[in-house]
C-alpha cells in the first residue's frame, strides 16, 4: 500500500495498555495542578445518562487516549502562558490565549465517547449532534496531530469565526491580507463597541430608549438545555481561558438557576415540575422582553 492509504488493524497497533500506563503516571500531577476536570456530573439534570453509564465525573466522558491528549494540551497551554507572563502579557497576547483555549475546546467536540462517525458524509460528527448526552456503542474521533486536520483544522475554523466577527465592525478588514494590516490611504475609525456579559432582564448599564435595534436568538422553551450541555466545555475552559480571564470562570459549573429555559430539573421532586418549568420560562422571557422594550427607542426595530 502507498503512504497515507488505509489498512486493516494489526495486533501491534493496540497501544491501549501503554496509554493507560502513561495516563496513570500523569494523573497525580495533573490532579494536583488542576489540569484535568475533577467536577462531578450533576445529579440534578434532565439527562443523567453519563451517570447511568458509569461516568460520574466530566472527565469520564473521554477515553483514556482522549484524556491523555487533552491533559497534555492543557499542560502545554499552561507552559506557554507562564512563559509569556514572565515576559509581560499584553492585551493582544491575552486575547490570543483565549482564542487558543477556544481551539482546544473545538477539538473536544470531535473527540469524546459521544462523537460518532457520520457515514452519509464520511466525517466525524460532533459530540452534540443531537443536543443531548446520547451515546452509541462505538465512537469516532478526530486525530489531533495530522497535518491539515486535527488541531490545524480547529485553528482554521476558529480563525474563520474571528475574521467574520472582525468584519462586522471593520468592513475594511475584508481587503486586508491579515487582521493587522492597514487598508487604503485613509485610516478607518471603527465605531465604538461595548460587549456586555450580563442578564438580558437586567441591562442597567443601558439607558432608557437608547437602542436602535434589538436582535435576539431566544432559547426555545425546553428544546435544548444549553447550560447543562455547556458544562462539557466549561470544565476545560476553566483550566485554560480561566487562567487568562479568571473573573469569567468563578463558578464550579455553569449557572442553571438563572437560565431562561423551561428546565424541569430545577423543580425536581415538586409536583408538576414540567408545568412549573414552563411558567418559570415564561416569567423570565417576560422580564427580558420588558427590559428590551425599556432600552429600545420609540422608532426602534426588534
Amino acid at each position: 500500500m502507498g503512504p497515507g492509504l488505509p489498512r486493516a488493524l494489526r495486533p501491534e497497533d493496540d497501544n491501549s495498555a501503554a496509554i493507560k500506563a502513561r495516563l496513570a503516571e500523569k494523573m497525580p500531577e495533573w490532579e494536583a495542578l488542576n489540569f484535568v476536570p475533577d467536577e462531578r456530573f450533576p445529579e440534578q439534570t434532565n439527562d443523567d445518562r453519563p451517570i447511568q453509564y458509569g461516568m460520574p465525573f466530566w472527565r469520564d466522558l473521554f477515553s483514556p487516549r482522549q484524556l491523555l491528549g487533552y491533559g497534555t494540551a492543557v499542560e502545554v497551554f499552561r507552559e506557554l502562558l507562564e512563559e509569556e507572563e514572565r515576559r509581560g502579557l499584553s492585551d493582544l497576547t491575552r486575547a490570543a490565549f483565549v482564542y487558543l483555549a477556544v481551539v482546544l475546546d473545538k477539538m473536544l467536540n470531535y473527540n469524546s465517547r459521544m462523537s460518532v462517525w457520520m457515514p452519509t458524509r464520511e466525517v466525524v460528527a460532533n459530540t452534540f449532534n443531537r443536543h443531548d448526552f446520547a451515546f452509541c456503542w462505538t465512537h469516532a474521533e478526530m486525530a489531533p496531530l495530522i497535518v491539515g486536520l486535527g488541531y490545524d483544522w480547529a485553528i482554521e475554523q476558529t480563525a474563520k469565526c474571528i475574521k467574520e466577527l472582525v468584519t462586522l465592525i471593520r468592513p475594511d478588514a475584508k481587503m486586508a491580507k491579515d487582521l493587522f494590516s492597514a487598508v487604503g490611504p485613509v485610516a478607518y475609525t471603527p465605531p465604538p463597541l461595548t460587549l456586555s456579559c450580563t442578564s438580558a432582564d437586567a441591562m442597567d448599564h443601558i439607558a432608557d430608549h437608547s437602542v436602535d435595534v434589538v436582535i435576539m436568538d431566544p432559547p426555545y422553551y425546553d428544546n435544548v438545555m444549553y447550560a447543562e450541555l455547556s458544562d462539557f466545555f466549561y470544565v476545560w475552559l476553566k483550566r485554560t481561558a480561566g487562567r487568562v480571564v479568571p473573573d469569567l470562570f468563578t463558578r464550579s459549573l455553569t449557572d442553571k438557576d438563572n437560565e431562561a429555559v423551561a428546565n424541569p430539573a430545577k423543580f425536581s421532586g415538586q409536583k408538576g415540575a414540567k408545568a412549573l418549568a414552563g411558567r418559570d420560562y415564561q416569567s423570565r422571557m417576560k422580564g427580558i422582553f420588558a427590559e428590551c422594550s425599556r432600552v429600545l427607542k420609540s422608532d426602534g426595530i426588534t
